[in-house]
């Protein structure tokens, strides 16, 4: 079972934002071994599970933003819930072994990277830990550019597997040094690969990233009016030096938006007299059968006095909606003082600038979802923003990890991403994920910097994410025949010893 903590805290150190990427290589290693040694049990890999998941996501439990015994109970929920899969996973491939031998440990990956994109879908979905992003810190990008975040997951266990069989004395020894040699080789590929089909379109855009770096509590029990003078003046500091596109905060304006025509006929007369276009985040209310719906939006004002708005889709599970609405309404009833918003079903992409700029907003933990940035990006977004609030997880790891969530999305698009976070990380990337600019927490500051918008199409969204979903297919399908064939075995030889008898 020490082995089993060993590969967890493997995996957990060479998660961002420490710079350990190779440990991942080796972390399922303790699981071939014990595999092979009889030990087969689903606690192996759930134990292996509890110490990754423990130490990547102990953040949980310090949101401010819930009751103590609510952000330990969403933190423990989180942790048990992901492990189980692990738990899973290990008993399976311990039980294809025991039929097919060692080629029954390249499953590990697949089944992660299979389930890490099944359960992305549904209202449970957290693919913030998968695996694949222990790879951020690996020397190209490339890996990301071509096969994402879940390919980079596959990759990373075919590694293991490939070491394994090498420190192994066997004849195919020789063969996993060179083919994990190959492995090695593929993501600096990808990268070249991938240049040559992103170019510059020659329009930039200067962009101002507003951090007010206000203690989240502040913010919604000041007075509204003195927090939004806050925004404004820097507001007024961000035009001065020429933004074109002045980015806030998630919840920046602290008040339902679309219901005060006060502050919405200041921010569009701000954007129309200053010939720049705003994006804010706010509430926003409307009435649905009697009902009260609350959104978490963005809202943009720009210099024509138009305005649009995104609402946020996918929502935090227990932090701002009770899951599983959607079969069962009477859970919204259920306070565990989550902040209760329903998701958005607004157009995802926004035409700005005379439709010279289409933007594809997220809002705070979106950013774990590729589909979401996948799919807008396809519909022609050649910008992508992502505000967000992690102020309520001070002095954690998680603004680092969610940073490091952003540069995946703009490295999977290929497209520059402008992120705004209310107490940092703030910053501006490139398409290749390359920090053009950054601010770091705790600091208020306004960070204002040139964005080069590209063409084209990433090798991931014109290749590799077609290739991922006929791969995890195929996953997906060997499984139903394994266990299908071994059913059927089991059958027909139980007849026979009937027969017999």
């Amino acid at each position: 079972m020490i082995s089993m903590v060993f590969s967890g805290l493997l995996g957990a150190l060479s998660f961002p934002p420490l710079p350990l990427f190779v440990l991942a290589w080796v972390m399922f290693i303790p699981w071939f071994v014990a595999i092979e040694q009889g030990k087969r049990k689903f606690i192996y890999g759930f134990v292996s599970g509890l110490v990754y998941h423990g130490f990547t996501l102990h953040w949980i439990a310090a949101n401010s933003a819930l009751s103590l015994w609510a952000a330990t109970a969403t933190a423990l929920l989180a942790i048990v819930y992901l492990s189980i899969w692990w738990g899973l996973i290990f008993q399976s491939v311990a039980y294809q072994y025991s039929h097919v031998g060692r080629p029954a440990f390249l499953q590990i990956p697949l089944m992660l990277a299979l389930v890490e994109y099944i359960t992305s879908f549904w209202d449970l979905g957290f693919p913030w830990v998968a695996l694949g992003v222990t790879q951020l810190s690996f020397p190209t990008p490339g890996i990301f550019a071509t096969v994402g975040v879940f390919g980079a997951t596959i990759w990373v266990g075919a590694m293991n597997f490939l070491i394994y069989m090498a420190i192994r004395r066997n004849k195919w020894r020789l063969l996993a040094i060179a083919t994990g040699l190959v492995l090695l080789l593929l993501p600096f590929m990808g990268e070249k690969l991938n240049e040559q089909v992103l170019y510059p379109t020659g329009d930039s855009l200067l962009v101002a990233v507003i951090q007010p770096n206000l203690d989240p509590h502040v913010k919604w029990s000041a007075p509204c009016d003195s927090v939004m003078a806050l925004n404004m003046a820097l507001f007024d500091q961000a035009q001065m030096r020429g933004a074109e596109l002045i980015v806030f905060p998630e919840t920046a304006a602290p008040l339902y938006l679309n219901r005060s025509a006060r502050w919405r006929l200041a921010l569009r007369q701000a954007a129309s007299e200053n010939q720049v276009t705003i994006a804010i985040g706010a509430l926003a209310s409307q009435f649905l059968k009697e009902q009260k719906q609350i959104f978490n939006s963005v809202f943009f004002f720009d210099a024509t006095t138009h305005s649009l708005r995104y609402d946020k889709v996918q929502l935090v599970p227990f932090g701002e909606r009770f899951p599983f609405q959607r079969w069962l309404p009477s859970l919204g009833s259920i306070n565990l003082g989550q902040a209760e918003f329903a998701p958005g079903c607004r157009e995802p992409v926004l035409q700005l600038m005379d439709s010279t700029l289409a933007v594809a907003p997220t809002i705070c933990f979106e950013s774990i979802f590729q589909q979401l940035f996948n799919e807008r990006v396809r519909l022609g977004a050649n910008l992508l923003i992502n505000i967000t609030n992690d102020g309520w997880y001070r002095n954690t790891l998680e603004p680092a990890q969610h940073f490091a969530q952003s540069q995946i999305r703009a490295i999977e698009t290929g497209r520059p991403l402008v992120r705004a976070a209310n107490n940092g990380i703030s910053a501006v990337l490139d398409g290749w994920g390359n920090t053009i600019a950054i601010l770091p927490v705790e600091q208020q500051d306004i960070l204002i910097c040139n964005v080069p918008l590209l063409g084209g199409e990433s090798i991931y969204l014109s290749w590799g994410r077609p290739l991922m979903r006929l791969t995890l297919l195929c996953v997906a399908l060997y499984l139903l025949m394994f266990y299908g064939s071994v059913s059927w075995r089991s059958k027909v030889s139980k007849k026979k010893k009937n027969a017999l008898i």
